[in-house]
């Protein structure tokens, strides 16, 4: 009875400290940062944030970002305001003086993600700078993504300059050349991160490739220089920060829809780009108003890739995707009908191309647009275009934030980018596949 009695103490004990010990030990086991416990649920689970996540499955309210004005009108007003204001005075907010910098340096993590990862990840380094009241660093990026797996070198870099519009940007938040970071900063006194996998390789490509030297990890780890806690209380007289993965961020920024939505209206496109498109307008649709299609099939795309290592899963699944094509068609159809829209523009990766053959079962031929009906033979400007897939795809992104509705795939950043842009400029005929009704919900994965 005695063994008894201390048996069931012992497991009540257990019972009862367990939770505490599993809290601890996270605690000390967590290496993404000591601020990360005391984001709420309600932080880490905001739909528009989680729908950054490169390969988020979970299902996802999209009415949050689409409804913000309407749901909270003050906060982004009062937002909006106080921007509008600093931009009236000064449209460019870089002629700030050297001396009254202070650099946000994004360090964008390799092999995290296509481009479009990158450029998400640029706006949530926009959106802290603009909370720290900091100097963004223009950061070139790199080439890679769904058409290419190539990696990060001085071949597969691609300028700033040339992918967004800076003047724009500057209305919003100051912004510096890594050029001018440089001589500011030879060394970086706080290194901000979550998240160390490919640290090295990382700081060797930012080393080769820009000139700047990143700290060691086990630096950062000794001095605590890396925690958001830190950042924020000593921000005033930090003058040199880095930010490594932005992608991964997690932290409770006051206003953070409001900061988001102003950021999607300022991170447009470069003046070239859009310069581009208006050529290429021409032999789109014949200057007709036309829905535009960005089809990524998940699925596919592993197969693209994998093949020699997924082929007969991959040839398995071919019943499925072809199942997935036929579904996406007949919603394209019924919203051409819908907005009363005869023509067609599809935006698709390589391996994605038998959409077309689906579509034109329902839709003229004739009324179908894609990259290759763009002529650089008719447009010699358009050539750069046609042989690079980096800036075909920002040819393409506008094509699709111009079009009179638009329809993109919920688990690729490229649509999602495209998406976020048209509703903050108030074009609410943006949808994504993931959220459609007549999607089954074991086909979303692969949409």
């Amino acid at each position: 009875m005695v063994i008894i009695s201390k048996l069931k103490a012992c497991l009540a004990i257990l019972f009862l400290t367990t939770p505490a010990l599993i809290v601890y030990f996270s605690y000390m086991l967590d290496i993404r940062g000591d601020s990360y416990r005391k984001y709420s649920d309600s932080v880490l689970n905001r739909p528009y944030q989680r729908f950054e996540e490169f390969d988020d499955d979970d299902d996802t309210d999209f009415e949050e970002y689409e409804g913000l004005v309407e749901k909270d009108p003050f906060e982004y007003a009062q937002l909006e305001r106080r921007f509008q204001e600093t931009t009236t005075e000064a449209p460019n907010l870089s002629t700030r003086p050297h001396s009254q910098r202070r650099y946000l340096l994004p360090v964008l993590k390799i092999w995290g993600g296509g481009n479009n990862v990158e450029f998400q990840s640029f706006k949530t380094v926009v959106m802290l700078a603009m909370y720290l009241n900091r100097t963004v660093v223009l950061t070139p990026f790199y080439d890679h993504g769904g058409h290419s797996r190539e990696g990060y070198s001085a071949e597969t870099l691609r300028h700033f300059k040339d992918t967004f519009d800076i003047e724009k940007l500057s209305r919003i938040v100051p912004v510096a050349t890594v050029e001018e970071y440089l001589e500011d900063c030879p060394v970086i006194e706080h290194m901000l991160f979550w998240n160390t996998t490919y640290w090295r390789y990382t700081t060797d490509l930012h080393r080769e490739n820009l000139g700047i030297e990143i700290p060691r990890l086990e630096d950062l780890a000794k001095t605590g220089q890396h925690s958001w806690r830190q950042l924020v209380k000593y921000n005033q007289e930090l003058r040199c920060v880095g930010f490594y993965d932005p992608h991964r961020f997690r932290a409770d920024v006051p206003q953070y829809q409001a900061y988001q939505k102003i950021i999607d209206e300022h991170l447009v496109r470069s003046t070239w780009v859009k310069q581009i498109t208006d050529v290429a307008r021409a032999d789109i649709c014949e200057g007709r108003p036309y829905l535009a299609l960005h089809f990524r099939n998940k699925t596919g795309e592993g197969c693209h890739f994998f093949l020699d290592v997924r082929g007969s899963e991959c040839e398995a699944l071919i019943p499925t995707i072809s199942y997935v094509a036929d579904i996406v068609t007949v919603i394209v159809v019924d919203y051409m009908q819908k907005f009363r829209l005869d023509c067609l523009y599809v935006a698709h990766p390589l391996w994605s191309y038998e959409i077309v053959d689906h579509l034109a079962a329902k839709i003229p031929r004739r009324n179908i647009y894609t990259s290759a009906d763009i002529s650089a033979e008719k447009h010699p400007e358009l050539e750069l275009f046609k042989e690079d897939m980096y800036f075909l795809s920002l040819l393409e992104q506008e094509i699709c934030a111009r079009s009179s509705a638009f329809i993109g795939c919920g688990r690729s950043n490229w649509s999602i980018f495209v998406w976020k842009e048209r509703l903050a400029a108030g074009r609410v005929a943006s949808y994504l596949l993931k959220q459609m009704p007549g999607i089954p919900k074991e086909l979303q994965a692969h949409l």
